[in-house]
């Protein structure tokens, strides 16, 4: 009798570690689903200036729900001369910013991720290894280039 008491017992405790990690998991709130929908503010043309005043532009376009384009561009001598081209994209569930020069292509992963802001990051490169941006209530964009050694700050304005 004792021994049938005894695994009683251990079913019902068994039982009940059970139901409890089966409410933990169930109570967990949902992951939520990566998009891009929390970047669009980026979506448009921004007018920039380097630390040495030399103006810019940037002009993001969406190419569709996995796809932020960006061309980058200034004014010289009445020409429009391209600087660089980037772009943010979801891939697999992640979040990335990628920027090309020539062949070569180098991506950050985004590690936090607002409707106001974005933090890329990638140790393992030599330029710039966190790449931040931010919305500012006046409707600015402020981007952060961090590397080990300095950071290299600039804003933009929002044309359209």
């Amino acid at each position: 009798m004792k021994s049938k008491l005894k695994m009683n017992c251990h079913k019902s405790i068994n039982v009940i570690i059970a139901c409890v990690l089966l409410i933990c998991i169930c109570c967990q709130p949902p992951k939520k689903k990566q998009t891009l929908i929390d970047a669009e503010w980026i979506i448009g043309t921004w007018k920039g200036a380097t630390t040495n005043n030399h103006v810019f532009y940037e002009r993001w376009t969406r190419v569709g729900d996995t796809l932020f384009t960006n061309v980058n561009y200034h004014f010289e001598n009445g020409d429009t001369v391209i600087g660089g081209k980037s772009k943010i994209v979801l891939r697999d569930g992640v979040i990335y910013y990628m920027n090309g020069m020539g062949d070569k292509e180098t991506s950050w992963r985004a590690k936090e991720f607002t409707p106001t802001s974005i933090t890329f990051q990638n140790g393992a490169v030599n330029t710039y290894q966190t790449i931040l941006f931010d919305l500012t209530e006046n409707n600015q964009w402020h981007a952060r280039l961090v590397t080990s050694k300095d950071t290299i700050s600039y804003s933009l304005e929002r044309m359209n």
